[in-house]
């Protein structure tokens, strides 16, 4: 880890993860709720979450090391690691919202859409970075 942060690659990673979240987050709700976010009651709920459910993520792919290969040569197994931390991150903030708010004006199926499109944005970028290096774009 200590190395990680030397890395300013790291850093960049880092930033577009959490920017991948944010988008996650707020397509999910956006999916979810017909793309009308105008809404007092759903609009305010993201807003008041989303600060958590990224930080929960940005602390959870971080525990599980997927920011320690390098994105050029992404693998099936690094796609792996992503569901594996996708799903854990997914229960985490189940537990988080459940604590914290008791699902009360939460809609479940936002939390299973945000899981797999964080899946889906995190794995698209890194086999993007792979096929330009791939295709010596760089």
């Amino acid at each position: 880890m200590k190395t990680q942060l030397k890395n300013p690659h790291f850093y960049i990673m880092l930033c577009t993860d959490v920017l991948l979240f944010t988008l996650a987050y707020v397509l999910a709700y956006a999916i979810r709720f017909d793309f009308d976010l105008a809404k007092a009651k759903e609009g305010q709920y993201l807003l008041e979450t989303l600060p958590l459910i990224v930080g929960i993520k940005v602390l959870v792919f971080l525990s599980m090391g997927t920011y320690r290969g390098m994105w050029r040569y992404v693998s099936l197994n690094d796609l792996v690691h992503l569901t594996k931390a996708s799903l854990v991150a997914f229960l985490v903030e189940l537990a988080f919202v459940l604590w914290l708010y008791r699902f009360q004006g939460f809609s479940r199926g936002v939390f299973v859409l945000d899981a797999i499109l964080t899946f889906l944005l995190l794995g698209g970028s890194r086999a993007a970075i792979r096929y330009v290096f791939q295709k010596k774009w760089i």
